[in-house]
């Protein structure tokens, strides 16, 4: 199988006074026990993404943050605060030995220590919202 080329970041930050997105935090229905299955390869990611979109929608903006804001969040919430499998590739061999890639930057860290979501990522949960809706 030919591995698609790699496509740069495109990142979505927003502002309470400089939304980009229609699609809000508080669009994300989070309520049902699989809400994010099958959305980014592998539970322990999907845990992750559903513990962020938690994050955001405490504002109901995309914003830029720090992870010790998120690290802090999740203690309050009783969450693990890490960001595994979003920052990056990652590969997966299911315990089978045949192994499964993830190439998609879902967040990009900046110098000063800010990190934003991306386009991909906001993509991936919209498409699940609206296969919700439908």
């Amino acid at each position: 199988m030919e591995q698609e080329p790699y496509k740069s970041p495109v990142p979505i930050i927003e502002h309470e006074t400089r939304l980009v997105s229609k699609f809000r935090p508080h669009d994300v229905n989070l309520s049902s026990l699989d809400s994010l299955a099958c959305t980014f390869g592998k539970s322990e990611v999907e845990s992750t993404a559903e513990n962020l979109i938690k994050f955001f929608q405490k504002r109901d903006v995309w914003h830029l943050f720090r992870l010790e804001d998120y690290v802090a969040f999740c203690k309050e919430e009783g969450f693990r605060g890490g960001l595994f499998g979003l920052m990056g590739a990652w590969f997966d061999d299911g315990g089978m030995g045949e192994f499964s890639g993830y190439y998609e930057d879902f967040l990009i860290s900046f110098p000063d220590g800010t990190i934003c979501i991306t386009e991909a990522f906001l993509n991936r949960i919209q498409k699940l919202h609206l296969k919700a809706a439908s």
